[in-house]
């Protein structure tokens, strides 16, 4: 299965999640799970569509920008609830999404960033399984889709030929 087939069946079974979210969670999570669900679709189509042009880039850029608004609403909102494993999560993925928007940005801290990268999703991964250490499985399963869906579209993104 190539790269792009790959990243829509998991885009495709992360809308279900969300659907779920929507049916039985929290609004900070079906509200965090939505404007995660659009990022990662805008660094998808990113990043296995370069052809687009630099309007398209620029709308892409200010919907990834409205939904970290509703990220960082939502992970404040964990906080608030003490919501622990969530805010960490959040806040890690914050960090993910930062590393992978200076690499669209530039390959000149590629070594690094790939370093933080692989730090931030270990951490992940360590919070997934305190949540199915916690017998939290969909949260535990959803969270490993997440960290899945993301090293493919991380893939997909290298040195771009033009300034985004």
């Amino acid at each position: 299965m190539n790269s792009a087939r790959l990243q829509a069946t998991l885009i495709a079974v992360l809308g279900v999640n969300l659907a779920v979210y929507a049916a039985a969670g929290r609004l900070s999570e079906l509200l965090d799970a939505a404007a995660w669900f659009v990022l990662l679709a805008a660094f998808s189509l990113e990043a296995f569509a370069p052809a687009f042009t630099q309007r398209h880039l620029l709308a892409l850029q200010w919907v990834r920008a409205v939904a970290m608004v509703v990220v960082l609403w939502a992970a404040m909102h964990y906080l608030a609830e003490r919501e622990w494993l969530d805010a960490l999560n959040a806040w890690l993925w914050i960090m993910v999404v930062l590393m992978l928007e200076i690499e669209l940005r530039t390959s000149r801290f590629r070594p690094l960033l790939r370093q933080l990268c692989v730090m931030l999703y270990t951490g992940l991964i360590l919070v997934a399984g305190a949540w199915l250490a916690a017998g939290e499985w969909f949260d535990a399963y959803d969270a490993l889709l997440w960290i899945c869906a993301f090293v493919v579209v991380e893939q997909g993104l290298g040195p771009r030929s033009r300034p985004v």
